[in-house]
């Protein structure tokens, strides 16, 4: 049977119990220029409950099995953690990301440029458009010069004309 923490309701009281009421039992020892006492205490006791449980072991050969399935917990918890396998997986993992980060700036800074670029180019074609307006403008009064022009000579011609008679 786990524990669950509430050995006042359990029916088979286990050594956890009588521990966890001395450490609940004893807080006039905690210095408060330590805090770290208090917090050590808090782990004790929890850890104290979790090894323990309701029905705690009472032989020696539950004991010792208890703790030979703590320690596969802790060799179990600590697979893949060091060796070299994972170790160069991690490299290789963190040199994509190093690459990856670099590639988005990289793409970041071209993005940047053809922005500056595409800006440029907008410059470029606005002043085009001016150009061409100003153009037609010229054209249109270039037109109407002439043809004043050729007004102004079809007039001086006939003066000129009417002027020999």
């Amino acid at each position: 049977m786990a524990c669950d923490g509430n050995c006042a309701k359990c029916p088979v009281q286990c050594g956890a119990s009588k521990i966890m009421e001395k450490i609940n039992s004893k807080p006039e020892d905690v210095n408060p220029d330590k805090p770290q006492i208090a917090k050590e205490q808090k782990t004790m006791s929890e850890e104290i409950v979790k090894a323990a449980g309701c029905g705690a072991p009472k032989e020696p050969e539950e004991i010792r099995q208890n703790a030979a399935i703590l320690r596969l917990a802790e060799k179990v918890e600590g697979l893949g953690k060091g060796d070299a396998f994972t170790n160069s997986h991690k490299a290789t993992m963190n040199i994509t990301m190093a690459l990856a980060i670099s590639a988005m700036v990289l793409a970041g800074i071209a993005i940047g440029i053809c922005l500056y670029l595409a800006k440029g180019i907008s410059d470029a074609d606005k002043n085009a458009a001016c150009a061409v307006d100003l153009a037609t403008k010229a054209s249109i009064s270039a037109t109407a010069a002439e043809d004043r022009a050729n007004k102004n000579f079809v007039y001086l011609r006939d003066m000129k004309r009417d002027s020999r008679h």
